[in-house]
């Protein structure tokens, strides 16, 4: 999880997974992983943290010619949290009950959540409390699904003459009440018509129950501002964005409106927008709640695309709210490891750390039935992007558990007497891991030299070079020539940081 800036912890977060196979075109993907490898249907897709314990999973989108997308319940993630992905157990028979049970959502306090990817008709609650949305309103459309921000979404109108909405049934036993928050992702088409509703527990604007979201559009003084009311409407019952707030056209954008009893709070793409007003405390009144309008579709509904709709039965912190829109909208949010095989008895898997960096004999992967092996590996630097470069700093060799997935340090370029870039090994364990481990360095800069001239044959050449990183300043060397060709293959001196001595002309 190395896309999370914040600095609180997040407890029972569910964070998106993009799963595909690695195309060495673009560098995305999964090294190593291939649907072949799994369940028609992904149903041996499993998740643990980084003490191996099960994580509740729910597949959203399972597409085997490109990315599926997988929402995993972290019990406790902050920056760089790790956990990981199985696949390939062929005893796994049916979908785990994770994938119904709601489970990913309701640890964090989720009463619904609308993820669009049904073709058409209703739209299923993923939190398994039955809170079903229904396509109403004399738009038939959107009942069909659309191109979304994730997955498929919902058209929810094409123009204010057809209205049309999402209902979702009454929830009032779930004692929601006056703290809560609800978004989604809205693709504004027009707002120049009229209102265009993001939510709403009211048949009116100024019913005196419930609560009320909108982009307003007609008014001089309040042109495409985005206001949130409690019960009633007017001054000190409801609260508006400060400034404009220009939605359509925009593409998606995702919008969280939190309730926090007589205070609200309006966030766009994880960053909290100013408002102005207070609001009375929002009421359940034992009615449904309209995604899209009114909790009856009218001409103030939305004009465009909703997609991964939720309500949430508390105030999240403003940290969750940007992870939240982090980790839909950021395919980098998580850093993705390469595949390795964890179930052949007899084999050695050899991997880099951080990454698969170098060219080691034996290469990188999985080796079967070894019984001895010498390992080794070029011990110069490997460049990396930009000013990095990666040098070896040693290796590890474990022994995994096949049973548990335990590991055990068998040996370590750390041990007396041992070599950092070679280890020959006879197999003492079923199944072991060896990991070449490199760190990242900033290159070495070198500034244009400074001649001095002593006299018609010899000058003082003084050359600055810094480098980050470095527990020994590496050796250098001097070339020096009338051509390239002469600085790549004559003239060249070893020197130490400061050296001095006459060279011929």
């Amino acid at each position: 999880m190395s896309g999370y800036t914040g600095s609180g912890t997040l407890e029972n977060f569910p964070v998106l997974v993009r799963i595909a196979e690695y195309d060495a075109a673009t560098g995305k993907g999964i090294m190593g992983f291939a649907y072949a490898d799994c369940a028609a249907d992904g149903r041996d897709i499993a998740f643990k943290d980084a003490q191996g314990n099960a994580l509740p999973r729910e597949i959203d989108t399972w597409t085997t010619s490109g990315e599926s997308l997988v929402w995993v319940c972290l019990p406790v993630c902050a920056n760089n949290t790790t956990f990981s992905m199985t696949w390939g157990d062929a005893a796994v028979a049916v979908q785990p009950p994770c994938q119904t049970d709601g489970s990913v959502w309701t640890a964090a306090g989720y009463v619904g959540v609308w993820h669009m990817t049904e073709a058409s008709g209703t739209v299923a609650d993923a939190t398994a409390h039955g809170l079903t949305a229904t396509p109403g309103g004399s738009y038939t459309a959107n009942s069909i699904a659309v191109a979304g921000k994730i997955g498929n979404a919902r058209q929810n109108a094409a123009s204010k003459d057809k209205p049309g909405n999402l209902v979702v049934p009454n929830y009032d036993s779930f004692n929601v009440g006056d703290t809560f928050a609800v978004g989604g992702w809205f693709n504004l088409t027009d707002n120049s018509a009229s209102d265009n509703r993001f939510f709403s527990r009211k048949a009116n604007y100024s019913d005196n129950n419930g609560w009320d979201i909108l982009h307003k559009a007609q008014k001089s003084d309040s042109d495409h501002k985005i206001y949130l009311r409690g019960p009633g409407n007017g001054n000190g019952k409801e609260v508006k964005s400060r400034s404009r707030i220009d939605l359509a056209g925009q593409g998606w954008t995702h919008l969280v409106f939190v309730y926090d009893e007589t205070t609200a709070s309006i966030f766009t793409n994880g960053v909290v927008f100013q408002v102005e007003g207070a609001i009375l405390a929002a009421t359940d009144n034992n009615s449904s709640m309209g995604i899209g309008s009114y909790r009856v579709a009218g001409n103030s509904c939305l004009v465009g695309d909703i997609d991964e709709c939720r309500l949430l039965d508390a105030v999240p912190s403003a940290d969750w709210i940007a992870a939240d829109y982090a980790t839909q909208s950021d395919a980098n949010f998580l850093t993705y490891g390469q595949a390795e095989v964890l179930a052949v008895e007899g084999a050695i898997n050899i991997r880099g750390d951080p990454a698969n960096i170098g060219s080691p004999s034996p290469a990188y992967g999985l080796h079967a039935d070894v019984s001895e092996i010498t390992f080794a590996m070029p011990v110069t630097a490997v460049a990396g992007e930009g000013t990095v470069s990666n040098f070896l700093a040693g290796w590890t060799l474990d022994g995994v558990n096949l049973g548990t997935g335990v590991r055990t340090r068998l040996h370590s370029s750390s041990d007396p007497g041992a070599s950092v870039s070679s280890f020959s090994y006879v197999r003492d364990v079923p199944y072991a891991e060896f990991t070449w481990l490199w760190e990242s360095r900033e290159a070495l800069g070198v500034e244009a030299p400074t001649v001095t001239r002593i006299d018609t044959s010899s000058a003082n050449l003084s050359i600055e070079v810094t480098g980050i990183g470095y527990e020994g300043f590496p050796s250098l060397s001097l070339a020096y020539g009338t051509s390239p060709t002469a600085l790549e293959t004559t003239n060249v001196v070893a020197a130490s940081v400061t050296a001095t001595g006459a060279f011929p002309t």
